[in-house]
C-alpha cells in the first residue's frame, strides 16, 4: 500500500521517507515521482545502510583513497538468511504483493553497492528460483555498472544463518565488508582491518 500512502502524503504537501518497496510496479513509482516533482516535495526510500558506519567507511576508502585500491572492476555480494522458513501466513508469502527474498532483503545490498561505488546499472541478467515455494527464494544477479564495473550477487532466502558479505575488487586492492560487522583492506594476500571508520547511525 506504499503507493496509495505516498500519493495521499504528497497531496497533503508532505515530504516522504518511504520504506522499500516504494511501490508494487514501475508505473506506481512513475506516479510517485511525477507527483513529487509537481508538488515540489522530497521523496526518499529508506535504505539505512547508506547511513551506517561500515558502508560510509567503504565509500570513503574507495573514493578518497583511490591510490590504495585503484579502479573498482568487480563487486561480489553474497547474502543469505533463514527467511523462507518464517514467512508462512504473512504478506511476504503472497506472490501478489511480495517480491520474494530479494525484494525483501537483498535490495539493501545492491543499493549499498551503488552508494559505495557511485555507479549505476546499465545491463542486468537475473535468474530466480522459488524452491517449491509461492514466492522467489533465491536470486542470482549479474550486472554491468557504469564505470566498467561488473556486479555479481547471490541471495539465498532458505539458509540456516544470516550472512552479508560485499567485496569490492580494485586494480590495486580490495575492500571487504564481512557480515555487516567488519571492514578489511586486502593488498596481495595481506589483510588489514580498517579501524578509523566513519561516523554513522542506523
Amino acid at each position: 500500500v506504499h503507493h496509495r500512502q505516498a500519493m495521499v502524503g504528497l497531496t497533503e504537501g508532505l515530504d516522504l521517507l518511504i520504506e522499500k518497496p516504494i511501490a508494487s510496479s514501475v508505473g506506481e513509482v512513475d506516479e510517485i515521482e511525477s507527483a513529487a516533482q509537481s508538488s515540489g516535495r522530497l521523496v526518499g526510500v529508506a535504505y539505512q545502510r547508506r547511513f551506517e558506519a561500515l558502508y560510509r567507511t567503504a565509500r570513503r576508502e574507495l573514493r578518497q583513497n583511490k591510490e590504495k585500491y585503484g579502479d573498482v572492476h568487480t563487486v561480489h555480494v553474497f547474502v543469505c538468511e533463514h527467511w523462507s522458513q518464517t514467512i508462512a501466513g504473512t504478506w511476504r508469502d503472497d506472490p501478489v504483493i511480495s517480491g520474494g527474498y530479494f525484494a525483501d532483503g537483498g535490495s539493501h545490498q545492491v543499493d549499498a553497492a551503488f552508494f559505495i561505488t557511485g555507479e549505476r546499472p546499465t545491463r542486468l541478467r537475473a535468474t530466480v528460483d522459488r524452491r517449491d515455494r509461492k514466492v522467489v527464494i533465491q536470486t542470482r544477479v549479474e550486472a554491468k555498472l557504469t564505470g566498467g564495473i561488473t556486479l555479481f550477487a547471490h541471495f539465498v532466502g532458505d539458509a540456516h544463518q544470516w550472512r552479508e558479505d560485499i567485496i569490492f575488487h580494485g586494480t590495486r586492492g580490495d575492500v571487504v565488508l564481512k557480515n555487516g560487522q567488519e571492514i578489511e583492506r586486502w593488498h596481495t594476500d595481506a589483510m588489514g582491518r580498517i579501524l578509523d571508520g566513519e561516523e554513522g547511525t542506523s
